[in-house]
């Protein structure tokens, strides 16, 4: 019995490690449309073991013309298809306010919602958040972690005008 815990609780241990939050920056820029994203990517959020891993990522997308657009972007693992529902897919509560956001839906797992920095400041600041995503077959509740509000703030101190 004991070598099966000593076996096993390592892995346990590095499973609950790697479903935390993680501040990470993707940079990508296309040298020929002159088009640049900067995506925080991995901001886990909680609970992340439910069979259904939610990342509730932000998104700086410089297009070719210079304009700056602003995006949250929902990745989404689960063992059963969510199938991002088109129109208003996804709600947060931010303190309380209902906040409504409305994108194309999803082909896979992966949703784009279009944001205005005071949207991703207020969440940001918020002492406590909670999101539901609407799909095709069923919906996903999560809610921010602290350092969920943590990688958000970084980002938005290093990435949002």
């Amino acid at each position: 019995m004991i070598k099966f815990v000593s076996i096993i609780l390592p892995f346990l241990f590095v499973g609950c490690i790697s479903s935390l939050p993680i501040y990470k920056i993707d940079d990508i820029t296309d040298h020929i449309d002159g088009r640049r994203s900067t995506q925080l990517v991995g901001n886990r959020l909680a609970p992340a073991y439910t069979g259904t891993d939610v990342e509730f990522d932000a998104e700086k997308f410089i297009a070719w013309d210079g304009n700056i657009y602003y995006s949250i972007v929902l990745n989404v693992v689960s063992l059963n298809r969510l199938f991002i529902a088109e129109g208003e897919s996804l709600v947060l509560l931010v303190d309380g306010t209902r906040i409504g956001f409305s994108g194309d839906g999803a082909l896979g797992e992966t949703a784009y919602y279009d944001v205005t920095p005071a949207q991703l400041k207020l969440i940001a600041n918020a002492k406590d958040v909670r999101i539901k995503i609407k799909g095709a077959q069923f919906s996903v509740k999560r809610g921010f972690f602290s350092e969920n509000f943590a990688n958000l703030k970084r980002f938005i101190a290093e990435y949002v005008d």
